[in-house]
């Protein structure tokens, strides 16, 4: 009888060591894939001078103009370094594109645009998602950058999704993001914790 219980006691503990272990391989698996994502995709991050009704539809159409801009001239590009390359030798269009609306409208600010390396927490865009992480990012900061912001994908061009092209990624990664991936919900928000905390303690 004490035999067998102990058969029980060891066979439950070897179940549970077991199932720890698969765990812990499954997320330093699942956390590699999302890292490799950071280094994959160029994102787009626009911030209004303020929350007044006025200003955030200025960043909404300034964001139009922008995306349109840079969705043309990165057309041909499949890999996030030739992305990169090309919106960095056209900053200053870029910033052309912003301003001149701005002065068409008659707005009392400017946009500053740059490239960015920052923190994005986990966003779901319907069709697709982004794990939470550090991303690089086109910058366009209208006159305070002071209200709400809207961010979305230059590369690949997820906001698009007929043209996103994923040449340099792998299936898992592809899976990550068009949440093909098991209990993607569940895993998402785990792991923007886990990244959260993560970025805060490497400060």
């Amino acid at each position: 009888m004490r035999i067998n219980l102990f058969r029980k006691n060891l066979i439950t503990k070897a179940l549970i060591g077991g199932f720890i272990i698969a765990s812990v391989f499954s997320f330093v698996c699942y956390d590699s894939n999302c890292k490799n994502l950071e280094d994959k995709v160029l994102r787009l991050h626009v911030k209004a001078n303020s929350d007044s009704a006025e200003d955030q539809q200025i960043k909404l159409a300034v964001k139009d103009k922008v995306f349109t801009f840079v969705s043309d001239i990165s057309e041909d590009c499949n890999s996030i370094t030739s992305a990169e390359g090309v919106v960095t030798a056209n900053l200053d269009l870029i910033s052309s594109v912003a301003n001149e609306y701005l002065d068409y409208i008659g707005a009392d600010y400017r946009a500053k645009v740059y490239i960015d390396n920052s923190f994005f927490g986990t966003r779901d865009y319907g069709s697709f998602a982004l794990p939470a992480g550090r991303y690089k990012a086109l910058r366009v900061d209208l006159g305070r950058a002071e209200g709400e912001n809207w961010w979305c994908a230059v590369y690949p061009a997820l906001c698009i999704s007929s043209s996103a092209k994923f040449d340099d990624f792998s299936d898992n990664e592809v899976k990550i993001i068009t949440k093909e991936s098991s209990a993607y919900e569940i895993r998402f928000k785990f792991y923007e914790i886990y990244r959260r905390l993560a970025d805060a303690l490497s400060k």
